[in-house]
């Protein structure tokens, strides 16, 4: 249902950064403690499965200064659900990523829309979107049956 676009190459700095630039956040809604550390949990688990101690082909192939931007495209009409979930995937990989949402949790979408963008290392984005877009196509998929 949402597929992960890669949309340019950039360079980014690795130095020093001005307070409140280039953080990973996400757009906070009414979220339970207790949920909010359930999802930092369920994350952390995810990624110690998928990536364990490093995306290696990431890691070997891609310069560390390398730059990225891609977008969460839908593919099928549905409700989208689960992007607080998805940016803390992209947290837990790179508090340096930044997450963009662009339709908010529970919306109706249909094809081409573009749900979230992220900028940040190509490493840090490639290592994340797969367990970011498990997350989302699950959590969607609920949300549209229900």
């Amino acid at each position: 249902m949402i597929a992960w676009q890669r949309c340019e190459s950039l360079r980014i700095s690795v130095g020093p950064r001005r307070a409140g630039e280039g953080r990973c956040y996400m757009e906070r809604g009414m979220i339970a403690v207790e949920d909010r550390l359930a999802i930092v949990e369920a994350v952390a688990r995810a990624l110690a499965e998928d990536i364990g101690t490093g995306d290696v082909t990431s890691l070997w192939v891609l310069p560390p200064e390398l730059g990225a931007r891609g977008r969460f495209l839908v593919k099928e009409p549905g409700v989208i659900a689960g992007l607080e979930i998805a940016a803390e995937v992209f947290r837990q990989v790179d508090a340096d990523v930044s997450w963009r949402t662009l339709i908010p949790d529970g919306s109706a979408v249909a094809p081409g829309d573009v749900v979230a963008e992220v900028v940040g290392r190509a490493q840090s984005l490639l290592s994340a979107e797969r367990v970011a877009l498990n997350f989302l196509q699950r959590t969607s998929g609920i949300a549209t049956l229900a």
